[in-house]
């Protein structure tokens, strides 16, 4: 279980996180501090959304979070007895992908308040779904062995978007980086961390010394990294090769320490 003052700690450290990155993202986007200061937040929001395509990109988000949740809900229960939890909760990491990445290619800035925004929702459903039978028993669906332990706080999917977010933010704060920086997080979790799973649950044998991390997983995270990476980093092999073994062996929050490694090791070797 997740001790009580853990909790607080992280809930403040989210909201003042993701509260910095707002203001910020504000200070940005307006022709100067002192109008910054006297801006409406409202009409700035407004403004902000009604600027090019993001309005069009919020009703994309909807749309595919609404199919992504209602297909996955019936099919889930469908197949529930065939379907472990672990392949499960991956179809959120699959769902992160198609949510993110193209609004973090095209709208970096939109992504940084959708990811603002969603942190806040999250944990506000965490403080109500106890409460909210129906909510409860989606959120009781996907939850492993450790988030079962605490029956009022899971942090499992807010250490997934923290992942996801992260590397984007970093970005946002140096002035060079790799191109492959503000992805890190969607990479090494939507698509290594997934199949690796999946894969290790499916057909894994052979598992590391004092782990339940599988070689074949580990293979299959490593090598559909590579095949993402390579194409615009010849040099990715060395990162997706440290990111497996950090997996394999690691007994953090992989959501978190994953995509935070993966962005310093990026940073470290940066031109």
């Amino acid at each position: 279980a997740v001790p009580t003052f853990e909790i607080a700690f992280l809930e403040l450290l989210v909201l003042g996180v993701a509260t910095l990155f707002l203001v910020e993202l504000m200070m940005r986007t307006v022709e100067t501090d002192l109008y910054a200061l006297r801006i409406c937040c409202l009409d700035w929001l407004w403004k902000f959304l009604w600027k090019g395509r993001n309005l069009l990109w919020m009703v994309y988000w909807s749309i595919i979070l609404m199919i992504g949740l209602v297909f996955f809900r019936y099919s889930y229960i469908k197949n529930n007895a065939n379907t472990s939890t672990t392949i499960a909760r991956k179809w959120f990491h699959g769902l992160a992908i198609v949510l993110f990445a193209p609004i973090t290619y095209v709208a970096p800035d939109l992504m940084l308040l959708g990811y603002s925004v969603s942190f806040s929702i999250l944990l506000l459903l965490e403080r109500v779904r106890t409460r909210m039978r129906w909510l409860d028993e989606y959120y009781l669906l996907f939850m492993d062995e450790k988030d079962r332990n605490d029956t009022t706080t899971n942090i499992t999917h807010l250490a997934l978007l923290a992942g996801c977010a992260g590397p984007l933010w970093i970005s946002k704060y140096v002035s060079t980086f790799p191109p492959l920086l503000p992805y890190a997080g969607l990479i090494v979790l939507g698509v290594g961390d997934s199949m690796g799973a999946i894969v290790g649950t499916t057909h894994g044998r052979i598992k590391w010394p004092q782990s339940k991390r599988t070689l074949e997983g580990s293979g299959a995270m490593f090598i559909s990294m590579l095949l993402l990476t390579l194409p615009f980093d010849g040099c990715a092999w060395w990162w997706c090769l440290h990111l497996t073994f950090l997996e394999a062996c690691t007994s953090q929050l992989d959501n978190l320490c994953l995509p935070l490694v993966g962005s310093s090791l990026l940073l470290s070797l940066r031109r």
